[in-house]
């Protein structure tokens, strides 16, 4: 099974994004994907390469500063609101990441086994239904709204992955650990 698997670069006074940084550490044979936090940009840029690959699961990876799990995104919601600039200047706040789309896409990956594999593998892990208004829910939106309108079939979600804190245990190898474990629990039948 194919999953491809995104993080972000670096962003306002965030100059290691350890959502692009786990990349290169995850397991052999997975793809991934270093996106820029721009809205437009990264959207085309994911949008093109899901086309390209067709992958069978799309793990989009994001970091939710301030927290200490990880936070499984159940739901991408079709509204931008930030009222701080992405990296090529632009503010979206207010404004619907596609106009006339549904309210909400929810994720189709498997949320539950991922938390279960999660917690069995010693990760604090929670599900949330706020994926925020800046660029990660713009992608995970547009994500999903793009595989829907394809009927592509291909499973997809965003987590927020949590700052790397060696006080709270998470160090950038403990984090390659745990989203390799979301990776296998996506690609491991039910």
């Amino acid at each position: 099974m194919r999953v491809l698997v995104t993080g972000f670069g670096p962003f306002l006074d965030v100059q290691r994004n350890p959502s692009g940084d786990v990349l290169p550490l995850l397991a052999p044979g997975v793809s991934t994907m270093l996106l820029p936090v721009e809205y437009e940009r990264a959207t085309r840029l994911l949008l093109e390469r899901l086309e390209a690959e067709k992958p069978h699961a799309a793990v989009l990876l994001g970091l939710a500063e301030g927290e200490h799990v990880m936070r499984l995104e159940t739901v991408a919601t079709n509204r931008d609101e930030a009222a701080v600039p992405d990296n090529a200047g632009q503010v979206r706040n207010g404004k619907p990441v596609v106009s006339g789309a549904v309210p909400t896409y929810r994720s189709t990956l498997p949320t539950s086994r991922l938390e279960a594999a999660l917690g069995r593998a010693g990760f604090a892990a929670t599900r949330s239904t706020d994926a925020g208004g800046y660029v990660c829910n713009h992608v995970y939106f547009q994500a999903r709204h793009f595989i829907e309108g394809r009927g592509l079939g291909i499973g997809c979600g965003l987590i927020h992955v949590p700052v790397l804190d060696d006080g709270a245990g998470w160090s950038l190898e403990r984090l390659a650990t745990a989203v390799n474990c979301c990776v296998e629990s996506v690609t491991t039948e039910s």
